[in-house]
């Protein structure tokens, strides 16, 4: 799930790592003065968003690729399943939703901070995860399984999705 995001003329496709969205963005508009992630809306707003998305034009895009992060994350690949009109206080509603801790109040920046660990703790646990997966098949016989082109169709129509 991609999407293209516009500040004024400039694209940024959505969403991508916090650290990289953070020099482009001080790249275009923030060359000789401080960034302050919490107050870009003030002076740049989003000007479009090329999905079929319902959001207000105050959204910080800093905010608004966190939330996207946490949707690809959650394996939402598509829009029509995010059920709230974007803005700032939804996202952030949404946000303590899923991370259950309250961020009301809190700035960008710590905000970022949170979901970043979040991000970071559930990559962790997916690959312990995986390996122990891994050191399991490695103890399968592999002559005991079976495999039929029904179950073959199936993994590459999952593959494929």
């Amino acid at each position: 799930m991609i999407i293209n995001v516009y500040i004024k003329k400039h694209s940024f496709k959505l969403p991508r790592d916090q650290e990289d969205l953070t020099e482009q963005i001080k790249k275009r508009f923030y060359r000789k003065k401080t960034l302050s992630k919490s107050a870009i809306t003030k002076t740049y707003n989003i000007s479009k968003i090329e999905e079929n998305i319902d959001y207000k034009k105050d959204i910080n895009i800093f905010l608004l690729n966190l939330y996207l992060l946490i949707l690809e994350k959650n394996h939402i690949k598509n829009f029509k399943d995010i059920p709230i009109k974007l803005s700032n206080e939804k996202i952030i509603e949404e946000l303590s939703q899923i991370l259950n801790q309250n961020l009301n109040g809190l700035s960008v920046e710590d905000i970022e901070e949170i979901v970043l660990i979040y991000l970071n703790t559930s990559t962790e646990k997916e690959n312990n995860e995986n390996k122990d997966v891994s050191s399991y098949e490695e103890n399968l016989n592999i002559n005991e399984v079976e495999f039929t082109i029904d179950w073959v169709k199936k993994i590459d129509k999952k593959i494929r999705e």
